[in-house]
């Protein structure tokens, strides 16, 4: 039997996948669930010639609290798990335009606190406006559509710092 999907680990590996087909000065590679510490990962990783991450995605499809990623990559930082100079890039589905939009705005607050205290650290959030289901079984062309325009705001987020 095979092992049962994931849908937010299977975005992330495609995700990952057309990022790795993207060019970018200063980033070598991408890798999905990139372990900043043991037992806790980053969706996608851009990692620098030695392997250090150098952008981190977390993205939000239907999370009920996007703000503890916001804390992960804050401890992270303190900790000196990741380079001062980061980039954190936080995606949040449609999901977060109705009844969710408050646990967006929270996150964006910690993330407004993150940079004062790392000065050097950038915290963007970006919105897609892919709803995914709950309970979907895996991910398929609506998904994968929504991957590609995300990656390609990505890119833009990134060519603009």
């Amino acid at each position: 039997m095979a092992p049962k999907s994931n849908p937010a680990t299977e975005f992330s590996e495609y995700l990952a996948r057309v990022l790795n087909g993207k060019r970018l000065k200063g980033i070598t590679r991408w890798k999905k669930n990139w372990a900043g510490k043991k037992g806790e990962t980053a969706d996608v990783a851009g990692l620098g010639p030695t392997d250090k991450a150098r952008v981190l995605v977390e993205v939000e499809r239907l999370r009920e609290d996007p703000v503890s990623n916001v804390v992960k990559i804050w401890d992270w930082l303190e900790k000196g798990l990741v380079p001062r100079d980061v980039m954190f890039i936080h995606a949040f589905s449609g999901a977060y335009g109705g009844r969710k939009k408050p646990r967006k705005e929270r996150a964006e607050f910690a993330g407004r606190r993150l940079r004062k205290e790392f000065r050097h650290a950038t915290y963007k959030q970006i919105s897609f406006a892919w709803k995914p289901k709950s309970g979907a079984k895996g991910i398929g062309g609506a998904a994968k559509r929504h991957a590609n325009r995300l990656a390609s705001s990505i890119i833009g987020l990134i060519e603009r710092s």
